[in-house]
């Protein structure tokens, strides 16, 4: 009952929020050129769906090597780190 609540409020207080913002004319400004652009965008998905799920492809693999290159950048670090420690424990 409590998270329903929470949830709720929280919903609301993003709606009135989000109306309330729109009372600038900047804010309504950018709205309408992001909904523009996610329109088109959404257009073009629907129009070329193969282009779409290669883009889609494109940025996932793009993704999978950063964390690969990440992953192995913070295994050296660590295996360097645990050099150092026993260089410093074999001279005591």
């Amino acid at each position: 009952m409590g998270k329903r609540i929470l949830c709720q409020g929280i919903i609301a207080g993003a709606v009135i929020g989000g109306i309330v913002a729109l009372f600038n004319k900047d804010a309504r400004g950018y709205v309408v050129e992001k909904m523009k652009s996610t329109s088109n965008c959404a257009k073009q998905c629907i129009q070329n769906p193969t282009e779409a799920i290669g883009g889609v492809r494109k940025a996932v693999d793009s993704f999978n090597q950063r964390i690969a290159s990440t992953t192995e950048g913070a295994i050296n670090a660590l295996e360097q780190v645990e050099k150092t420690i026993g260089k410093v424990v074999d001279k005591k």
